[in-house]
């Protein structure tokens, strides 16, 4: 039994409550860092990988539309029977407001495929403007049905929904 002077009394409780506190601790700081990552991305960290993954065809299938599905807010593809062919993008702006962010993107556009098959040739630049929300929901699939749920806090895309911009 302890007496009424635990420290020298009792080394073995002393130790087992430091280590509990590091434990803590250690658990507290990791957990905090997990959530600072998550509210670090910035709107143009998110439009840099949704234009990477669109120009390197992730939109042209709806197989591998779920590598975007996190990034923005609509939580379905239309089925594209066009897609815009370039050569390169490049961000040019960025505009953030609180939870709101403009995020402008201009493509070296070569032209528009048709049904996979036709280039219609149109070469010229064109900008985009990403309009982008800080937000705690993203569309997840359950089953064959999109649903709204909480996640972890990150720049989405909210529009435009543009017709797959590729260069494939």
């Amino acid at each position: 039994m302890c007496a009424l002077d635990f420290r020298r009394a009792c080394p073995k409780v002393l130790f087992m409550r430091y280590i509990r506190l590091s434990v803590f601790l250690t658990l507290l700081i990791v957990a905090w860092s997990t959530v600072a990552q998550q509210q670090s991305t910035s709107p143009t960290a998110t439009v840099t990988k949704y234009c990477q993954l669109d120009f390197n065809g992730a939109r042209t299938r709806s197989e591998t539309f779920e590598k975007l599905d996190h990034m923005v807010l609509w939580h379905t593809e239309p089925g594209w029977d066009v897609a815009r062919l370039v050569r390169s993008y490049k961000i040019v702006s960025v505009r953030t407001t609180g939870t709101r962010s403009a995020v402008t993107v201009e493509y070296d556009v070569i032209g528009d495929v048709e049904g996979g098959e036709q280039l219609t040739k149109n070469p010229h630049k064109e900008r985009v403007v990403f309009s982008l929300e800080l937000g705690d929901k993203e569309w997840v699939w359950h089953g064959e049905n999109p649903v709204l749920v909480k996640s972890g806090r990150a720049w989405r895309i909210k529009s435009p929904v543009q017709k797959p911009t590729t260069a494939r």
